[in-house]
């Protein structure tokens, strides 16, 4: 106990050396009565540290520690709290230590202050803190402050642990001695904890620990402070105050559980409640007096151990001055009343901060506005306090959003400036236009109503004021004579509103507007001299009243009006003014002058040339400057032109309207000068003269004219041009291509000045493209200048130029007639034939009658039509093609046997422009095979050419006739042979020169019998065969298989015949009998054995036996080298004679061949000791290039035994 006092005593001089925690205070231990019981949980887990462990423990759902660590550890269940801790410290009653004890407590892990910067930064050993290890430390700590048996809580412990908590976490060592301030436990137990933090001891037994826990109840206050949402409204002002503002309290958003209220003062405070710690709502209940009651519900939060001010704000309730003033006319409403205005009245408005009424109102206003009227986009006249109607005072009061509004007071209104035209006297108000009409100043106070507040009979007022009315006289005479003009109509016209009426003057020239002259209600606005006039008048406006003026204030017209009383005379237009109320204005004396006679002259021309001459175009623009003078000033005149055919007299009609042209204007007295444009289309007015005709007029009447057809001034001309074109070869539209051609075009002209100098020029413009023929990369153009010594004349212009390249082009000649450099005249008519020239083309097709293409056989007749397609001839006129045969590969003529050129020719009318004709051409081509003949023709009109298709490389004017060649091989010998009875392949390679390639064409051959000159058959039927080709080249070479059996073919020529057919035409032939290379020959084998000792066809059967084999051939190749083979074949087994060796017994011959036919001995010797009674059969092969091309192997051949 010694020991425990001494630490303590040491710690409470340490303390004061280290940081503050809390500044709360240490407080007093709390005291809460026992009996309460709390379920201790005890964890199966511990926290193991140094080699011991404490159970996890849990009291009431918080974390548990077990402060006598030397007894057992109690069982799980549930446990009376004592709150009285100091009777269960090591040290009983010690409150001190009992304070210690819950301010540690409060900083351990898993306790509400528990903060890991209050411990060591590592464990003993260097390692990283965890949960485990700050449980391990508060439990020695708070063993060591509750019960000194920090010994117990580190049983087992190695040394250096023990000595590392002494120095870093209790700060004392085993005896109690200070040995390091700055530890945890030093600090942490002299710490302050929140006093709604208690801690309790669990007695759990005798021989089990005890246990501490603890119970937290966070705890603060709350305050309110309330101010005016605007105080520039309130201050000063009696009529708001924050005195007894009610705010409750609840713990619900929905604000039904409610906590507390808080009250406010007249300064706007709440004292302080307290409140557990948490969240709340608060809502104002009842607002103070002049604001408006805030509904809204916000939150706050309540901190343990602190104070959450409030603050808040009302708005003070005002009027959001929807006051309004309608300024209306007290006769008509909102109709404005002649040249008056209901803007700009002025309304004075007072404010005054506390309620008063008309007897008491202070002598000065708290704030004074002048506000004025101005018009709506309705129609009304409105005056409101707002900046756009303020005429001067004082800054409005504003709320937060920066609107003007009034607050709770007393307002007075009253118009302190009548508008333009009106009287102020009379004014009246009435609060929303009805009820009682109030003159001079209107007050009236601005109250509280619930949240809002109001102006006591409403917001808007009318206001109405009384125009002011005046009335006009004259009196009218004439001039010339001073006589007093009656019955004169004038029309009277308020130059505002455009109300306009009729007045008369009486028998005396007079009138007057005043009711005491013609009342105005009398026939009102009847326009008779002895009618009233009332301006005004119907429905929404003033009625007619003869107490009045007749005229309402405003600005007047007064216009005399045209009548037969002052027909010639200079009609009055005048104005005048309403200004004073009951005020008659005295016009005076109007008189009349008579007016002058309109004089006009025209100057009519082209508008962009100044000429009289003009080109006929779709946009032409004629002015005509029109001078005018002696009209009368003010009056409005129209002038109107006529276009006019001055050889008929009548008026120039486009699209069936005449060409007219006007213009209006009002005459101010002087010389007038207008341009009168004629905008229209003169396309058809070629070769026409047109005169322009002129007439002044106002109303129906006609003032001046100008229509004199005679008058040059007034004159236009419009040229025309005709042209036609010919050549001047074939004195015609048509010309040869690449030649030189002279194209002359006569040039027609009319309606020219004489005596002027013209410029005409010619360009060809070529008729497919419409844009100009370029030779040499230059257009072709001419021109020639001339003048005209009369109206009509030719003209002829001459364009030479070279027309290579230019075959089936058509060109126009377009001629452009121009003056000084102005167009006047042209003729551009791509479609006009009488301008064209045409360059004809003809490109020509040769078929072979037979083939229908440009393929012909060499044959003694050949056939050829030459269809030459000619395009751009004249249609209708008669034409000459004549055509020429020529030899491609010479480039000359073919001519017949009497050595006259091959020509042929054909006459034909051309129905069209394009067309064809066929010429024809027969010709002996025996001689031809190989080559090809191209075909030339000219076209001619009369004896004049105008086309020509020469063209030696023309591959459709080209007719080939083709050469074929032939070589005939045995596919199995490779040779001219064939071995007679048996399956034979010949392949006939068959060259071909001059055929047109990508064309099909089909081989066909026979094989026939040389001697006889007929067909090869077996089997009854001929042996052809056929193949079809499509060559890439003119030249090459294709092949032909013949499939057949020899047999009964033995010495046997047989000679290939070819054909090449296009279609069933045929074009080329190769059928030469006696050609070797076409020829195969099937040679035959015969045979004759005679023994050389007997020389019979017996032996004897010895040792040594000699049998010479004649072997008689016919049909081969004489010249070539053969090689015989015989072998000897035993009749009775059909099988080859064996020798000693087991070998066949054989015999060969190499011979060459000196003729077709002839006979070859082989000789074969062998054993014949063993064939007694034997027959022996020769049989022989002959081989070529070691090719079999004979046999003779018949066993029942007598002549081989």
């Amino acid at each position: 106990m010694k020991k425990l006092k001494r630490v303590l005593a040491l710690a409470m001089a340490v303390i004061l050396s280290v940081p503050t925690i809390v500044t709360t205070g240490m407080g007093t231990v709390p005291v809460k009565a026992a009996g309460d019981t709390v379920e201790l949980t005890v964890s199966s887990e511990s926290a193991k540290y140094a080699g011991y462990e404490t159970h996890k423990m849990y009291a009431g759902g918080n974390y548990a520690y077990c402060v006598q660590p030397s007894k057992k550890t109690p069982q799980s269940g549930t446990y009376e709290k004592h709150y009285d801790v100091e009777n269960y410290v090591s040290n009983a009653g010690d409150e001190t230590q009992a304070l210690q004890s819950r301010n540690l407590a409060y900083y351990c892990w898993g306790a509400p202050g528990f903060n890991a910067s209050y411990f060591p930064s590592t464990w003993y050993d260097g390692s990283a803190m965890d949960d485990d290890k700050y449980i391990a430390l508060s439990h020695i700590m708070l063993s060591f402050l509750v019960s000194y048996d920090e010994v117990g809580s580190m049983h087992g412990c190695n040394s250096s642990f023990k000595n590392w908590v002494y120095q870093n976490v209790l700060g004392y060592n085993a005896n109690g001695d200070l040995v390091n301030g700055q530890a945890t436990l030093p600090i942490l137990c002299w710490a302050t904890a929140p006093a709604s933090f208690k801690v309790y001891i669990l007695s759990t037994g005798s021989a089990t620990q005890n246990i501490l826990g603890y119970e937290y109840t966070p705890t603060g206050t709350v305050s309110l402070s309330k101010t005016s949402a605007n105080t520039g409204i309130t201050s000063g002002n009696s009529c708001y105050s924050l005195a007894g503002a009610v705010y409750g309290i609840y713990s619900d958003a929905g604000c039904s559980a409610q906590v507390t209220t808080l009250t406010t003062d007249a300064g706007g405070n709440a004292a302080a409640v307290s409140l557990n710690a948490g969240t709340y709502y608060y809502k104002e209940l009842t607002a103070p007096a002049g604001y408006a009651l805030d509904s809204s519900v916000q939150s706050f939060t309540v901190t343990d151990g602190q104070n959450t001010a409030l603050s808040v704000s009302d708005t003070p309730t005002n009027d959001p001055v929807r006051i309004s003033i309608n300024k209306v006319d007290s006769e008509t409403g909102d109709k404005v009343q002649g040249g008056a205005s209901l803007e700009n009245a002025e309304f004075t408005v007072k404010y005054y901060a506390g309620y008063y009424n008309a007897g008491n109102l202070p002598a000065n206003a708290t704030r004074t506005w002048v506000i004025k009227t101005l018009k709506t986009a309705g129609g009304n006249y409105m005056a409101a306090l707002n900046n756009t109607c303020k005429v001067s005072g004082d800054d409005f009061y504003t709320n937060a959003a920066g609107t003007a509004i009034l607050p709770l007071g007393t307002i007075s209104i009253e118009e302190t400036k009548a508008p333009e035209g009106y009287n102020l006297e009379g004014a009246y108000l009435q609060v929303g236009g009805v009820g009682e009409k109030i003159t001079g100043k209107y007050v009236a106070q601005i109250t509280q109503n619930g949240n809002l507040a109001q102006l006591k009979g409403g917001n808007t007022f009318k206001v109405s004021d009384k125009i002011k009315r005046g009335d006009f006289k004259l009196t009218k005479i004439d001039t010339d004579n001073q006589n007093r003009m009656g019955d004169i109509p004038f029309r009277v016209t308020n130059k505002a509103t455009g109300e306009s009426h009729i007045i008369k003057t009486d028998e005396n020239g007079y009138y007057s507007s005043e009711s005491s002259w013609n009342a105005h209600s009398k026939n009102t606005n009847g326009g008779g001299a002895y009618d009233g006039l009332w301006f005004s008048t119907g429905d929404g406006k003033a009625a007619v009243d003869d107490s009045l003026g007749a005229m309402p204030y405003g600005d007047y017209i007064l216009e005399e009006l045209s009548c037969d009383n002052n027909r010639g005379k200079i009609l009055y237009n005048g104005e005048f003014s309403i200004r004073r109320d009951k005020v008659t204005v005295d016009i005076g004396t109007i008189e009349n002058h008579s007016e002058p006679t309109p004089v006009i002259t025209t100057q009519a021309s082209d508008a962009k040339t100044q000429y009289q001459i003009i080109k006929p175009s779709a946009d032409t623009d004629i002015v005509d400057k029109v001078t005018i003078t002696d009209t009368m000033a003010g009056r409005e005149y129209t002038i109107t032109g006529t276009l006019m055919d001055k050889d008929t007299g009548e008026a120039v009609m486009v699209n069936g309207n005449p060409v007219t042209a006007s213009q209006t204007f009002t005459s101010d007295g002087t010389k007038k000068v207008l341009d009168m444009h004629f905008n229209f289309d003169s396309s058809a007015l070629g070769g026409k003269t047109v005169v322009v005709c002129e007439k002044l007029t106002y109303g129906d009447y006609v003032a001046a004219t100008e229509e004199d057809m005679e008058n040059k001034d007034q004159t236009i001309y419009f040229p025309e041009i005709h042209t036609t074109a010919t050549d001047s070869e074939t004195a015609d539209h048509l010309t040869l291509a690449d030649s030189r051609a002279v194209i002359t075009d006569t040039v027609t002209y009319t309606n020219l000045l004489k005596g002027e100098t013209y410029t005409l020029s010619g360009v060809l413009m070529d008729k497919d493209t419409g844009k100009e023929l370029l030779v040499d990369g230059e257009p072709v153009t001419q021109e020639m200048a001339f003048t005209a010594g009369r109206a009509s004349g030719t003209k002829k212009l001459k364009f030479e130029f070279d027309t290579t390249g230019l075959a089936g082009k058509s060109f126009v000649v377009y001629e452009t007639l121009t003056l000084e450099d102005v167009e006047v005249a042209e003729h551009k008519d791509i479609n006009d034939e009488g301008q064209t020239i045409h360059i004809p083309t003809a490109q020509t097709t040769a078929t072979d009658d037979s083939s229908k293409i440009n393929v012909s056989e060499a044959k003694k007749e050949v056939s050829v039509t030459d269809t030459v397609a000619y395009r751009n001839l004249v249609p209708g006129k008669e034409y000459t093609v004549r055509g020429t045969a020529v030899d491609k590969e010479t480039g000359e003529p073919l001519t017949d046997a009497d050595g006259n050129e091959l020509v042929s020719t054909a006459k034909f009318t051309a129905a069209s422009a394009d067309g064809s004709v066929d010429v024809k051409f027969t010709f002996d081509g025996t001689a031809m095979a190989g080559r090809s003949v191209v075909f030339f023709e000219n076209v001619y009109y009369t004896d004049k050419l105008i086309g020509v298709h020469a063209d030696i490389n023309d591959e459709a004017q080209t007719v080939h006739i083709p050469l074929i060649f032939t070589s005939v091989k045995d596919k199995d010998t490779d040779s001219h042979m064939s071995l007679a009875g048996s399956d034979v392949t010949l392949t006939d390679t068959v060259a071909y020169r001059n055929l047109v390639p990508g064309k099909t064409y089909t081989i066909s051959g026979t094989l026939m019998d040389q001697r006889t000159g007929k067909a090869v058959t077996v089997n009854g039927k001929s042996v052809t065969s056929s193949a079809d080709f499509t060559p890439d080249t003119a030249d090459g070479e294709t092949k032909v298989d013949f499939r057949f059996n020899t047999k009964g073919l033995d010495d046997t020529t047989v000679v290939v015949f070819e054909k090449v057919l296009y279609g069933k035409a045929e074009i080329a032939a190769h059928e030469d009998i006696n050609d070797k290379g076409q020829t195969i020959y099937i040679p035959s084998v015969k045979t004759t054995a005679i023994d050389e000792k007997t020389a019979t066809k017996l032996t004897l059967a010895e040792k040594d036996i000699h049998i010479v084999d004649k072997v008689a051939y016919r049909n081969l190749v004489p010249g070539e080298t053969y090689k015989v083979t015989g072998t000897a074949i035993d009749k009775t087994t059909g099988e080859a004679l064996k020798d000693d060796a087991g070998a066949d017994v054989t015999a060969t011959a190499t011979f060459k061949a000196k003729k077709a036919n002839g006979t070859v001995d082989v000789e074969f010797v062998f054993d014949g000791s063993t064939l007694a009674g034997k027959t022996v059969v020769m049989y022989e092969n002959i081989y070529y290039n070691n090719k079999l091309v004979g046999v003779h192997a018949d066993i029942s051949d007598e002549a081989q035994i």
